[in-house]
């Protein structure tokens, strides 16, 4: 079973409110802001450490240990023990330096329906990219971009794992779902449906992604920063 794991932000400069960061790595550092182009999460607040916290993904499970922060890292109101690991739990509230910082854990199934909601998918040092489900839109450097039905599905799982490898079977299962299912479980869509809807989503996104075909077997989208 696929499962997405992130943090919502609730409260913690430069985020906005509700902003989401993926959590994809075995090991995520959170702490201030003081280098450009980091990959750790940082934040721009004088109270929080240089390297405040860790989550640890390991054995399936996701873990946040302080490391040894002066103003400590508190999960449900509890401050955790220097060097201690705790594991989180979906829903769990974290919150840096009394507060100034406020994160909440959160690890779903991908089956699971979310709520209708604005979402904005964030990478660390990464433009930030809002998606509208409502609307089927989405928002990148205040450009609006609407879609259909299949290509925004289409487009939202691909902006799930930004420049990262997407097999073309995980996009038929995003796309067509309601397909009747091959012997592999793939949805039964052709390569020309696909190859087509790819051209259709590359004709409206061609200013700010590009997504690459690898030898036929699936699809990588990247973000052009240039235009941010």
């Amino acid at each position: 079973m696929q499962t997405s794991t992130y943090l919502i932000v609730n409260q913690g400069s430069p985020f906005q409110k509700g902003d989401i960061i993926s959590l994809k790595k075995t090991i995520h550092i959170i702490g201030r802001s003081i280098v450009s182009n980091s990959d750790h999460i940082l934040f721009e607040n004088i109270y929080v450490s240089r390297q405040h916290a860790a989550i640890i993904q390991k054995n399936h499970s996701y873990y946040i240990k302080d490391l040894n922060s002066k103003h400590g890292t508190f999960v449900n109101g509890t401050k955790l023990d220097v060097e201690s690991e705790y594991r989180l739990k979906h829903g769990d509230q974290i919150s840096l330096s009394d507060g100034f910082i406020q994160l909440i854990f959160q690890h779903i199934s991908n089956d699971e329906t979310l709520e209708l909601t604005s979402l904005s998918l964030i990478e660390p040092s990464a433009p930030s990219v809002s998606i509208d489900v409502h609307k089927q839109e989405i928002i990148y450097n205040n450009q609006i971009f609407t879609f259909s039905e299949k290509e925004f599905l289409c487009i939202v799982r691909l902006l799930n794992e930004v420049n990262q490898f997407i097999p073309k079977e995980e996009i038929k299962k995003a796309v067509w779902s309601e397909r009747t299912l091959d012997r592999d479980g793939i949805p039964d869509a052709s390569a020309e449906e696909l190859n087509a809807l790819m051209y259709r989503i590359r004709q409206k996104t061609s200013s700010i992604f590009l997504i690459e075909n690898i030898r036929g077997k699936g699809y990588i989208l990247t973000i052009n920063n240039s235009n941010h």
